[in-house]
């Protein structure tokens, strides 16, 4: 598949396409050293939202006309003791414990969904 990239950032990195998995993984992980919010959306009608910090992640699996159900990832593995937050458009964005996600992980969630435009089967999604 091929997805879009666009960063929610004050700054944001420029808008770009990704088709192979190597590429988009390598770019994940150079977004590690630094807090990202971002979107990877996909020509099925549906997008992948997602934030990294460090070693951590989060993941929001919607509709790209943003109309509910907003699925939301639970980690199968508590990774942090209370919520976590992340920087979305410069300002703090609180993401519950339940919904933080290994960056390993989230990895393998994004590079599902480059795949198969759809949610992963990874992990469990709640609407929230």
């Amino acid at each position: 598949m091929k997805l879009h990239f666009e960063d929610f950032g004050i700054e944001p990195q420029p808008s770009r396409d990704f088709d192979d998995a190597t590429e988009l993984g390598s770019f994940l992980e150079s977004q590690r050293a630094k807090s990202i919010f971002c979107q990877l959306s996909c020509d099925n009608g549906y997008k992948l939202q997602f934030g990294i910090d460090g070693d951590l992640g989060c993941a929001q699996f919607l509709g790209v006309d943003e109309e509910p159900p907003y699925l939301v990832a639970v980690t199968p593995i508590k990774v942090v003791e209370s919520s976590h937050d992340f920087d979305l458009t410069g300002s703090a964005t609180e993401v519950a414990s339940e919904n933080c996600l290994p960056f390993d992980l989230l990895k393998r969630i994004v590079l599902e969904f480059l795949e198969t435009g759809a949610k992963s089967s990874l992990v469990e999604w709640v609407d929230c």
